[in-house]
């Protein structure tokens, strides 16, 4: 991490991670994180294989930039439903269920974009 301070939880196991320090989530394991304090976070990441990480990131950086996030730092539940079904099985959230999300994605996401124009990327703007 190049600065700032965040806290992960891997498997119920938090710990804090503060600049010049990394830590490896293993594969499959379930994983939050937030920033700790009030600097700016500043970190590299890298995924294997990353298939469509970048763009996921992107649409949830772009919502933030945009005030579209809830108080606690969550995107809309019904943008990322489209977002999420455009890439199936690569991205899931902290809750509802694993189950709950795909039977949600596949049904509702194309609904959502279809009829209600939601689209699965939210342009992130780099100022």
């Amino acid at each position: 991490m190049k600065a700032g301070t965040f806290a992960i939880t891997i498997e119920g196991k938090e710990q804090v991670v503060k600049a010049g320090e990394m830590v490896t989530i293993p594969h499959g394991a379930a994983h939050s994180w937030h920033i700790v304090g009030k600097d700016e976070l500043h970190l590299l990441t890298e995924f294997r294989p990353a298939l469509h990480f970048e763009e996921i990131i992107e649409t949830i950086c772009g919502l933030a930039q945009a005030g579209k996030m809830d108080k606690k730092g969550n995107p809309n539940a019904l943008q990322m439903t489209v977002t999420l079904n455009e890439y199936p099985g690569e991205f899931w959230l902290e809750g509802p269920p694993i189950f709950a999300q795909k039977l949600l994605y596949s049904g509702l996401g194309p609904i959502l974009k279809n009829l209600l124009g939601y689209k699965p990327n939210y342009p992130y703007s780099f100022k």
